[in-house]
């Protein structure tokens, strides 16, 4: 089921081909660094660390409901346009709310819900849609907000080209404690090399440059 809303997600997008292959293992990746961690081992459940990375791929699934005029637009969003493309974590979270009430079974489905509502939530409350700040931003939305950045970052677009991995890096280190949650970010950072390698079996053309 999720990889099929998934791939119905990927239909619509203008982004490349292994985006969501790479956000799914980078999400594991990060998790279970953070379980390791006094600050995030009780708040990570086993179910968490299952499914964290299989969850995440479905955070951009509210694009299926976004225009095509404005999801594959090759340029910078107006202020209008913007506005539109911001519900995508409205329309995703209703997606998930309607499975959850047809299978209220399945737990992962929870986790699954705050990151396609919450991914685009920011650690200094001034994301969307809801302007949450800090811990009341659900983990897994927290999480998924940092990797979501860092392949946006290091992967070609139609409106831009890849930054090099200590570019992107350096860039993110300017939003920590702002847009990412602190101590998560020191746990990214911890774990970039592993990234690195994601990013090399899965890359959409060649390897990207950077020491």
């Amino acid at each position: 089921m999720i990889k099929a809303l998934a791939d119905l997600a990927g239909t619509r997008d203008n982004e490349t081909g292994f985006h969501l292959k790479r956000v799914e293992r980078y999400s594991h990746i990060l998790a279970q660094a953070a379980s390791k961690k006094d600050a995030f081992r009780r708040r990570m459940s086993a179910l968490f660390l299952d499914t964290i990375g299989d969850v995440s791929v479905l955070h951009d699934i509210g694009k299926v409901g976004i225009p095509d005029a404005i999801l594959q637009k090759p340029g910078p969003l107006s202020a209008e346009e913007f506005q539109v493309m911001k519900t995508h974590t409205t329309i995703g979270a209703n997606t998930i709310r309607h499975i959850q009430l047809q299978f209220p079974e399945y737990g992962f489905l929870a986790t699954t819900y705050d990151i396609a509502l919450r991914h685009h939530e920011r650690w200094d409350g001034t994301g969307y849609p809801g302007g949450l700040a800090g811990e009341t931003i659900p983990l897994s939305a927290r999480l998924v907000a940092l990797v979501d950045t860092f392949d946006a970052l290091t992967s070609k677009r139609v409106y831009k080209e890849a930054m090099d991995f200590s570019t992107a890096i350096d860039l993110m280190k300017g939003d920590r404690g702002t847009h990412f949650d602190p101590g998560l970010f020191d746990v990214f950072l911890e774990v970039t090399d592993e990234f690195r390698a994601v990013h090399g079996q899965l890359a959409d053309s060649v390897v990207l440059p950077g020491p």
